[in-house]
């Protein structure tokens, strides 16, 4: 019997998918950083460098570990103590992409999605995440949400799995004044 319901579930297919990844305009993103001061898009390999020294490693979590270790993740974390979004600005723009981004992964037409901002990290050259599987921070948390700001970089793959399926998102072709969202 169990086998019988674990073929039946196997079989439904549900709309959407795993990962996906929207441009829209960043006029609506105003972001200060504390010590730094306002980011203009796009960032500049200046602000970049400025962003770097207000910041520090970033850490990750291995079950009930915060660690820190470059050899698995090396990039820059600013806490959101540090950065100042104009939310009722920005939560314009992005309101208006979250419906998007909810019926592209197959979720609830009758469910809402709300983003919550947890960090902003900043890659420099060669830096890296190894693969890992996000931690949650809430009970109700589906998932995340990564917006790159516009910036002149190469490289930058982001590569989602999720059982035997992967996808692989370069960096996006886009305009200099242009956001990323990869949910």
């Amino acid at each position: 019997m169990l086998n019988n319901v674990q073929t039946a579930l196997a079989a439904i297919k549900a709309e959407g998918t795993f990962a996906t990844v929207l441009i829209c305009g960043s006029a609506d993103l105003k972001i200060e950083v504390k010590g730094v001061g306002p980011i203009r898009f796009p960032v500049s390999a200046a602000m970049t460098a400025k962003l770097c020294s207000a910041a520090r490693p970033a850490p990750f979590g291995r079950r009930d570990k915060t660690l820190h270790d470059s050899s698995v993740r090396d990039t820059w974390q600013l806490g959101r103590t540090q950065v100042k979004i104009d939310t009722p600005r920005w939560k314009h723009t992005l309101d208006a992409q979250l419906p998007t981004i909810k019926r592209c992964l197959g979720l609830p037409e009758d469910g809402r999605l709300d983003a919550v901002f947890d960090k902003m990290l900043v890659y420099g050259p060669g830096q890296f995440f190894s693969p890992h599987q996000d931690s949650e921070r809430a009970d109700d948390m589906v998932g995340s949400l990564v917006v790159t700001l516009p910036s002149a970089y190469t490289g930058g793959d982001t590569i989602v799995e999720h059982q035997a399926e992967q996808k692989i998102f370069s960096g996006p072709k886009r305009g200099n004044k242009e956001l990323s969202l990869l949910a």
